[in-house]
């Protein structure tokens, strides 16, 4: 899904980044950027090696939102997306006072978040 929100130089940079990490050879660089792009990677280059160069999802998504369903659950989306202190906030904000309450849980992080401000207002429609 990261192509439909991501700039596209992000993923270029993750993609030098993560060749680094493969060993690929240069001459293989062109062919996997190519199929990358397709959808058709053929390649020795895994997920797991793109990966590790490390997408930055902040580039393409203003807000996170995520489901206050447990600390362990919001430690390891703030790892896996690589989010500060102040991205998670709200949805650690949201177990603290209300606990895990299913997916309306994601309504206490909406509000938190709009009283404090965090959202900007978007003008126009999609």
């Amino acid at each position: 899904m990261a192509p439909k929100f991501l700039p596209v130089w992000e993923m270029v940079r993750c993609f030098f980044v993560s060749v680094k990490y493969s060993g690929m050879k240069k001459r293989e660089m062109i062919p996997f950027f190519i199929g990358l792009i397709l959808g058709k990677n053929k390649t020795k280059v895994t997920k797991v090696n793109l990966l590790r160069g490390g997408l930055n999802f902040k580039t393409g998504i203003e807000h996170f939102c995520m489901h206050p369903g447990g600390k362990a659950v919001i430690d390891g989306v703030g790892k896996g997306f690589r989010l500060t202190e102040y991205d998670i906030e709200p949805a650690r904000m949201a177990l603290h006072r209300w606990g895990n309450t299913s997916t309306s849980g994601i309504w206490y992080v909406l509000g938190y978040m709009e009283a404090k401000k965090r959202l900007k207002k978007v003008i126009g429609s999609w």
